[in-house]
């Protein structure tokens, strides 16, 4: 693993089922792909968990095995505000939008997140892109570029109520 990924802590936003082969795990599927989080005990919504593994090795699966703290508010502690820290939010995105399957994005910048991994996946024709990312701050900003054509495309990562579109 690269950047030194394993040891790091993350907020969780997903929970977890009990899998068919007993592990607590979380997954993200994308056509063909997915992303798998898998903890050591059961998660939910709210919990912090530290990164001890990635494996990439199948390349249609990605797990992230984590170590489960739990919800701090749970075990009894008064937080003082000084004390605080920021933990980055672990994320699944994918493009949801149909792109040509000769294209060939790869990730241009980021503001306020880490990618731990970008793919690609083709069916019918058409190729659509997931990322597994740390997201650090309350807004984040993932640029994608195509290396042949120069076109991008963006995730747009934030939870300020005023940034949120009005359907």
């Amino acid at each position: 693993m690269s950047d030194k990924i394993e040891g790091t802590y993350c907020f969780l936003i997903y929970s977890s089922t009990l899998a068919p082969d007993g592990s607590n795990s979380y997954e993200f599927g994308f056509g063909s792909n997915f992303f798998r989080l898998i903890g050591d005990r059961p998660f939910g919504r709210g919990d912090i968990a530290q990164i001890t593994e990635i494996d990439s090795w199948n390349p249609h699966e990605l797990k992230i095995y984590v170590k489960v703290l739990g919800d701090p508010r749970v075990q009894g502690r008064h937080f003082d505000e000084k004390q605080r820290i920021e933990i980055p939010t672990l994320l699944f995105l994918s493009s949801r939008i149909s792109l040509s399957e000769y294209s060939q994005y790869e990730i241009d910048s980021t503001i306020n997140s880490r990618v731990l991994s970008l793919q690609a996946v083709t069916q019918d024709r058409n190729k659509i892109y997931a990322v597994a990312a740390l997201v650090y701050g309350a807004e984040a900003k993932i640029i994608c570029k195509n290396s042949m054509s120069g076109v991008r495309f963006e995730w747009l990562v934030s939870d300020r109520p005023d940034t949120i579109a009005r359907v």
